[in-house]
């Protein structure tokens, strides 16, 4: 490849390598000239660096990333591209280890300057590139980080399968593609190609050595301009009203397909049919097959691409044409394609394949010479062993050959199992897009079907959204099979995407679908059980509210055209509304007689009345005018006690803890579900938006409430929602995230460590000496250094962790407790044999239920923990064992998800239950010390009539009074006096 490289720079020296444009203007431009000599310049950065050695590149796509990608090939030096923000000390703790690191400033800086040992500067029309190579290596991980030899570059896959591989590309892998490609779709010097791709998905290496060989240009432009269409069309196209001078308009262009129909269809109408591109190209997803128009193109020719990271990078191409099925077309050079059906046979696709045969399983590519090396596989240690035979990776994905082609069905993960059925989310897709005509996208969560619709509202007001659903809702229940029909639609004006991969963010989709969840649940909880029963039959049976109702009435749900798996749906959402157990006889009743058996039973879901207890006193409670999920902080600022909590409102708010005053409110962009962290007045408080906001408290004790007496410092953010609460420890703020990240940064917000666990964290870190302690939503339990990030131990649970573990420096342990209650102790001191004991649940005899969503509270040697079946559950422990001392029964049927609190009042300890129907229990501790039997006394309750998913929190000036948040929108100052 380095040949056909240097034979293009010398033949193609006068044409524009590169032209990057920011806000219309161009910015930089270089000709295949400059690139040379500025490479020679670079040159001399790399002298020192030994063989096998791999560097990281941290340039993102400014003007000198070229030359210094080319420069490296010519010293045939690995090297890894990584976002502009994103912290090397991944590649330094993990799989892949830098050698070096090169960034790019531009503007020369003394300081910097004398902190690195390798510096070049370039200045080029005004601007001073100062490169840096920053030398990483240390003498345990040397040997580690020389394992690069006969690599051309390493890149990450995007992890949809789950565990992201760490994948070594040999130049012949690449260069077959680029080879196929040239060959495929003619590319020159001509050729113009819209370097969009994001630099951590491996097409942007296609994009930037297919110019490289062949002498075309690239065009880039900021950030800012590809997230504006209009604009980018405008700069991509050279419409009129551009400020350039080059004349340059693209060629050849490919993308994703949930980033390219981020464009309208008159924008899409404008790129296949005005723009004078000559190749789109669609690939990394499922080919969107409305943007195919009835009559092709002139000149702008469409194919869809299929391939994976695994073998570098693009494995078949397929030209489109409207009403043609789409296959994933055929393989390009030096690729086989093979399929394992689900009976475990290997058939090869070939031109000898029996036509008449219909074979379905998972797609496998195979090469003798597209060679790449995942994670820990040696580069050279195959190659005799596997000299002329072809080496296959499986692609997760299921596909179907019929007639010889090849047609894809859906990602191993994306086929379900519902109602008995096995079911693609893309036949989904397909199907309810063949009914409406509306661009979706589905997902399964929670063990529900959510489709989510692509419609542009204009004048969206609630009223007109939920009226496009109920229309939507009917015609898809007269035209799906009852398995297809989702549980839950909504509309969106457009869907969420991956910044790194440009792919559908599915995590996204599902934190709304999170939010439409409660926000039913919100909508449900003053209704009674009629009224919800009413709404749940019209809404399983496409009933629609300009429907007239009366012949309804006198039919039962079946001979209103229900079916079994709507009567599913209706009986498992009307237990998950009510909270209570469904009478499936009901709908053997006509609609009139049902409502009237409710009538007479009862009116109401909410809990069990509790009449409340005389020992409780309401001290004061403040509306926040949306539920409050997260638990309230107490904090203490020069001597005045506040409270701090946020809600599903996204507001952020301070308290007096003394009279409930708003002290300051702020607006955040997303809901606050997590509790927050507060240190020296500042509060850093996490948001769903993957956000961590860094809050002042401005005190002006001369004003009573001044909302701007809270102002934002600075943010840092994640890829995914927040909802782990910060800790503080020696300067730093550590957090978890839903993108399967610890972070630990500077109180002023600068990243100082980020360790990845591929796992999702919700669950508050614990920290003891210079040890963090972790439970993940997978079963992982992590023990990480807070110096460093790096991993000390990792133990997996038995079953998924939601819950906080618990430190005991009585018995020098950390508990972990998972979802079906096992619970796991792990030495304070140890890092190698850390494990205790473990509480295995499935050993203990009793008859009471220990699944539990609730943190454990630990008070001397005892465990309380909560279940979803409304038990407390005592345990009694030590460093060797852990035994079950009681159970306590609520006697009701709402769950406990919240964290008990210990009060000690008179120097008696007490214990606050909440459960999740908003019923406080108060219980006296009967000798929680070491050697006697522990119990407990119900001595009294209160009932805040409306759910709860808040834990308490205890004042710090009075020894009686706690706070507690609640989805009657209320922060509650409770006062006990037992």
């Amino acid at each position: 490849m380095n040949n056909l490289i240097n034979a293009s720079i010398k033949n193609h020296s006068t044409n524009l390598a590169y032209i990057y444009y920011d806000n219309n203007n161009v910015s930089y431009s270089q000709t295949y000239h400059e690139l040379k000599q500025e490479s020679e310049q670079i040159k001399q950065m790399f002298s020192d660096v030994p063989k096998g050695a791999l560097v990281g590149v941290q340039l993102g796509k400014k003007p000198c990333l070229l030359p210094v990608i080319y420069c490296l090939l010519e010293c045939k030096i690995a090297f890894l591209l990584l976002d502009e923000n994103e912290p090397y000390h991944d590649y330094v703790n993990n799989n892949v280890v830098l050698y070096a690191l090169i960034t790019c400033s531009n503007h020369r800086n003394e300081k910097t300057a004398l902190l690195h040992e390798n510096h070049v500067y370039i200045t080029k029309k005004g601007c001073c590139f100062n490169f840096q190579l920053i030398n990483l290596k240390t003498p345990e991980k040397l040997e580690k980080s020389l394992n690069f030899a006969g690599i051309c570059y390493v890149i990450t896959t995007s992890g949809t399968l789950g565990t992201k591989k760490i994948v070594k590309v040999t130049e012949n892998s690449i260069f077959s593609n680029i080879k196929s490609f040239i060959k495929f779709f003619n590319i020159t010097h001509t050729d113009v190609i819209y370097f969009g791709t994001p630099l951590s998905f491996d097409p942007s290496l296609v994009e930037l050595f297919l110019a490289l060989t062949t002498g075309a240009c690239l065009i880039s432009t900021s950030k800012e301009i590809r997230n504006n269409q209009e604009k980018l069309l405008q700069i991509l196209f050279q419409q009129e009203n551009t400020c350039n001078s080059f004349g340059k308009s693209v060629t050849f262009m490919q993308m994703c397909p949930s980033v390219f129909t981020q464009f309208s269809v008159e924008q899409i109408d404008f790129i296949l049919f005005k723009s004078g591109l000559k190749i789109l190209g669609l690939g990394g997803e499922k080919f969107p097959v409305h943007i195919i128009p009835e009559q092709s193109p002139k000149t702008c020719k469409i194919y869809n691409f299929y391939g994976i990271t695994e073998v570098s990078c693009w494995a078949s191409v397929e030209r489109v044409f409207y009403g043609e099925e789409i296959s994933l077309g055929k393989p390009l050079d030096e690729i086989l394609f093979q399929i394992e059906t689900f009976d475990g046979t290997l058939i090869t696709v070939s031109e000898n394949l029996d036509k008449e045969q219909n074979y379905e399983g998972i797609l496998r590519i195979g090469s003798k010479t597209r060679l790449c090396y995942i994670d820990d596989e040696s580069v050279h240690g195959n190659d005799k062993n596997t000299e002329d035979k072809y080496i296959f990776r499986s692609t997760g994905d299921i596909v179907n050959v019929k007639n010889g082609k090849i047609f894809y069905i859906g990602r191993e993960n994306d086929v379900i199992k519902r109602f008995g059925h096995r079911i693609s989310l893309l036949k989904v897709q397909e199907l309810i897009y063949t009914s409406t005509q509306i661009v979706n996208q589905c997902i399964f969560y929670q063990n529900k079907l959510i489709c989510f619709l692509q419609v542009h509202i204009t004048q969206g007001s609630d009223e007109v959204k939920m009226k496009t659903i109920d229309k939507i809702r009917v015609k898809l229940i007269k035209s799906l099979k009852p398995e297809f029909m989702p549980d839950l639609i909504e509309i969106l004006q457009k869907f969420p995407i991956k910044q790194h991969n440009g792919k559908l963010d599915k995590t996204a989709l599902q934190q709304m679908a999170d939010r439409l969840f409660k926000a039913d649940t919100q909508h449900n909880m003053e209704k009674s059980i009629k009224d919800i029963f009413l709404g749940l039959w019209c809404t399983y049976l496409g009933i629609t509210g300009t429907t007239d109702m009366q012949h309804f009435y006198v039919r039962n749900f079946w001979d209103s055209g229900g079916n079994s798996i709507g009567a599913m749906q209706l009986s498992q959402e009307y237990e998950n509304l009510t909270k209570s157990a469904f009478n499936r006889s009901l709908l053997d009743l006509k609609l009139e007689e049902a409502l009237n058996f409710i009538d007479k039973t009862d009116n109401t879901f909410k809990n069990t009345k509790i009449e409340s207890s005389t020992m409780f006193k309401m001290i004061w409670k403040a509306d926040m005018k949306a539920c409050i999920d997260s638990s309230p902080i107490v904090c203490n600022i020069n001597g005045r006690i506040y409270v701090a909590v946020g809600n599903f409102a996204h507001t952020f708010s301070i308290f007096d803890a003394e009279s409930g005053q708003v002290i300051a409110s702020i607006n955040l962009p997303n809901v606050i579900e997590s509790a927050s962290l507060m240190i020296d007045q500042y509060f850093y408080v996490p948001c769903f938006d993957g956000k961590l906001y860094c809050l002042k408290l401005l005190i002006d004790n001369s004003k009573k409430r001044n909302e701007e007496n809270l102002e934002c410092v600075w943010t840092f953010e994640t890829d995914a929602q927040l909802k782990n609460k910060p800790i503080f420890i020696e300067d730093k703020i550590i957090f978890g995230s839903y993108d399967g990240h610890i972070y630990s940064l500077s109180k002023e917000g600068v990243l100082l460590w980020k360790t990845m666990i591929e796992e999702p964290i919700s669950a508050e870190i614990k920290h003891f000496s210079d040890k963090l302690y972790v439970g993940a939503l997978k079963g992982s339990i992590f023990c990480i250094s807070h110096l460093t990030g790096a991993v000390l131990w990792t133990y997996k649970a038995q079953n998924p962790i939601f819950t906080s573990p618990e430190l005991s420096t009585m018995n020098g342990g950390v508990l972990f407790v998972d979802v079906q209650g096992n619970i796991y102790c792990f030495s304070l001191t140890n890092t190698a044999d850390a494990l205790h004991w473990i509480l295995d649940v499935k050993t203990i005899t009793t008859q009471q239920a220990l699944t539990t969503f609730a943190s454990m509270l630990v008070v001397n040697n005892r465990i309380f923990i909560g279940s979803q079946q409304g038990i407390i559950n005592i345990f009694k422990f030590n460093e060797s064992q852990c035994n079950l001392e009681e159970s306590v029964s609520l006697n009701t049927t709402s769950s406990i998800t919240t964290k008990p609190l210990n009060l000690t009042i008179n120097h008696r300890d007490y214990l606050i239950v909440v459960n999740s129907m908003g019923c406080i229990y108060c219980f006296h501790i009967n000798n929680s010390q070491e050697n006697q039997k522990c119990s407990l006394m119900l001595l009294g309750a209160h009932n805040l009539l409306n759910e709860c998913f808040s834990s308490p929190q205890a004042c710090i000036r009075h020894e009686n009074r706690f706070y507690l948040g609640c989805r009657d929108n209320n922060l509650h100052c409770i006062e006990v006096n037992p």
